[in-house]
C-alpha cells in the first residue's frame, strides 16, 4: 500500500515541477479578493496576504472603482490559502495566473489550506473632473 501512496504523492508533485511551481519545496500564498458594492462584483487573486492596506493600490481594485459612477460602499471579502509543502513565498505574477487558472487542479493534487480571511467596507468617491 505504501507504494501506491508514493506513487500518487509522485503524481501529484510532478504536476506542479512541470508547470515550474517546484510545490515539492516551497508553499505560495495568496489572496482571493472579491469586491461587492450592492449592484456589480469581482473577484481577482493577490500574492501574498492582503489587506485593506494593500489592495486599494492594485489594478484589480483600480479597474473595478473605473466602473462606479457614484460614490459607493464597497465591501471586500479576502480569503487567503497556501499551496505547497516547503517555504513560503509569495507567487509571481505568472505563478499567480497558473493558480487562478489551475485552482481545482492544484486544490486536487495538494490541497489548499486555508490561513485565514478578513472583510472590510471601503468608502468610495469618484474624482471629480475639472
Amino acid at each position: 500500500m505504501s507504494g501506491k501512496i508514493y506513487a500518487v504523492e509522485s503524481e501529484r508533485f510532478e504536476f506542479a515541477i512541470h508547470n515550474g511551481l517546484d510545490l515539492k519545496n516551497r508553499s505560495l500564498v495568496f489572496s482571493i479578493v472579491q469586491l461587492y458594492d450592492g449592484y456589480h462584483s469581482t473577484k481577482y487573486y493577490f500574492p501574498g496576504i492582503a489587506g485593506p492596506a494593500n489592495i486599494e493600490g492594485t489594478d484589480g481594485f483600480k479597474v473595478y472603482t473605473e466602473t462606479l459612477d457614484d460614490e459607493a460602499c464597497i465591501s471586500a471579502s479576502i480569503h487567503t490559502y497556501v499551496v505547497g509543502k516547503g517555504d513560503i513565498e509569495c507567487p509571481t505574477t505568472d505563478e499567480l495566473r497558473f493558480i487562478k487558472d489551475h485552482i481545482d487542479e492544484l486544490n486536487e493534487n495538494y490541497g489548499l489550506y486555508f490561513a485565514g480571511n478578513n472583510s472590510f467596507n471601503h468608502h468610495y468617491e469618484p474624482e471629480e473632473e475639472y
